[in-house]
């Protein structure tokens, strides 16, 4: 193999591969840039690219392009996979947001992690984190109105109660019980960094954009 050329140690041998199971992938490098550590940082990152790709099939157990439970089931702990940190430390309007940057998802200090149904203890945060996470994301990356993103996102969370057996109106009144309206009262700790795009149309809005400004100066 020429120095410094980078290798797929994945191939097998064949048409464009080499005998050894190797596989040049294209990338050329000079002797000085072997030297400073270019082809080693650039192996290194396919390595990782091939990793995120063994891991995304490993996420995805069960296979079907119809609609089905199992596979929905699949992509809710795919996202928990992916929420850096979950914040229940704030009091939060109406239950769950997430802050500016996306990496927290918030949830209202006060909302019971579970709920009993039939003979079912539910969790709810895998729920939540499924609409947040959506919600951000289309926000975010495709730039939609919140109205468009919290839709799309609302639906992502029912589906993903029905999958698990729970039926939507059970879960709904659960919410519907624990929410915070905003109010000065009800809302007695505020994260600093809380997204205030979803409360834009509320008609308390300056109160919470007061309210995270203070725990902003502090």
């Amino acid at each position: 193999m020429a120095p410094g050329r980078l290798i797929d140690r994945g191939a097998v041998p064949g048409p464009g591969n080499r005998a050894d199971g190797t596989k040049l992938i294209g990338a050329t490098f000079s002797p000085d840039q072997c030297r400073s550590g270019a082809l080693e940082k650039t192996q290194a990152k396919v390595a990782r690219v091939a990793g995120a790709a063994m891991n995304l099939q490993a996420e995805a157990r069960h296979k079907s392009e119809d609609i089905a439970d199992d596979v929905l089931l699949d992509a809710v702990k795919a996202i928990r996979r992916r929420v850096r940190v979950v914040n229940r430390a704030y009091d939060i309007p109406y239950i769950a947001g997430y802050s500016v940057d996306g990496h927290t998802v918030f949830i209202d200090r006060h909302l019971p992690r579970t709920f009993r149904w039939l003979l079912k203890t539910v969790r709810v945060e895998p729920f939540l984190l499924t609409h947040e996470i959506v919600e951000k994301a289309l926000l975010d990356k495709l730039r939609l109105h919140y109205l468009h993103a919290h839709q799309i996102a609302v639906r992502a969370e029912r589906d993903a109660v029905k999958a698990a057996g729970i039926p939507w109106w059970v879960y709904q009144g659960f919410m519907k019980r624990h929410e915070k309206p905003i109010e000065e009262e009800k809302l007695l700790k505020v994260p600093a960094s809380l997204d205030l795009t979803p409360y834009g149309d509320e008609k308390d809005f300056a109160l919470l954009r007061r309210l995270v400004r203070k725990e902003r100066d502090k």
